[in-house]
């Protein structure tokens, strides 16, 4: 006949609840692992800041030159959104793509210089300044109405007018192509809360020839503006083989000259 040792019995009596114990612990372990987490998570999602973002210069510019790509010339910089309002000068990520690459910078910017609207708006004096020797700055008269809204100082566009031609049928005939925009009404960036300003003048830049036959031309077409194409700078291709003022135009309306 068998005994049972009381000890052995004892030991197995005890074990039983012991892997129990480790067993409830580390799954009490677990959730409270994973509420920590949770509360960590929550407290940094709770902490972040919404940010803007705006742009200093990695080096100086002078009036004239182009901001040209963020990576060569721009640092990104974020602030909270609470300062948005009082940087409204300052141009933000959603703006850049207006002036970046196209538009000619109308005031300095130090190296570490915040890049604004205000860099690009022209003075009478930074304006004039832009002017290359032996050209000469004249303003026209646009439809306010057909000027593309990306239109910026140091663009390159093509002018037209419509007129009557033959038989008086009207038609639109270029004026003068591939010529730089100056100015464009009196400034030369969007208003600082980001709405395009509507302008009826645009100011470019033209050979004091071209400037006697457009103004020759802008005295005899009585109430019809003038209206722009914004071409890529790059773009060298020409409809009028001479270049300068187109004379199919000038015969159209009967003006005298010596183009070919």
């Amino acid at each position: 006949m068998s005994r049972t040792n009381p000890n052995s019995a004892q030991a197995r009596i005890t074990q039983k609840p012991s892997m129990t114990v480790v067993i409830v612990a580390g799954v009490l372990g677990a959730l409270a692992a994973g509420a920590y987490i949770l509360q960590v998570r929550a407290a940094v999602n709770a902490s972040k800041v919404e940010t803007f973002t705006v742009y200093t210069t990695k080096h100086a510019f002078e009036p004239g030159e182009t901001v040209k790509s963020i990576e060569k010339d721009l640092v990104a910089r974020q602030y909270p959104e609470d300062l948005r309002e009082s940087m409204s000068d300052a141009i933000t990520s959603d703006q850049l793509g207006r002036y970046l690459g196209t538009s000619v910078l109308h005031q300095p910017i130090a190296t570490n210089g915040l890049l604004t609207h205000s860099a690009y708006t022209p003075t009478e004096s930074s304006a004039i300044n832009l002017i290359r020797e032996g050209r000469r700055m004249m303003a026209l008269s646009v439809d306010r109405d057909a000027v593309p809204p990306i239109l910026r100082p140091g663009n390159t566009v093509d002018v037209s007018l419509v007129v009557a031609s033959g038989g008086q049928k009207m038609q639109s005939m270029l004026v003068i192509e591939r010529v730089k925009v100056l100015a464009v009404g009196t400034q030369t960036a969007a208003s600082r809360d980001s709405r395009t300003r509507s302008f009826s003048t645009v100011s470019i830049e033209v050979t004091p020839e071209e400037f006697g036959y457009i103004t020759t031309i802008d005295a005899m077409r009585g109430k019809t503006p003038f209206t722009l194409a914004v071409r890529n700078a790059t773009d060298s291709t020409r409809q009028i083989s001479g270049g300068g003022v187109n004379p199919e135009l000038l015969d159209a309306l009967g003006i005298e000259h010596d183009l070919e």
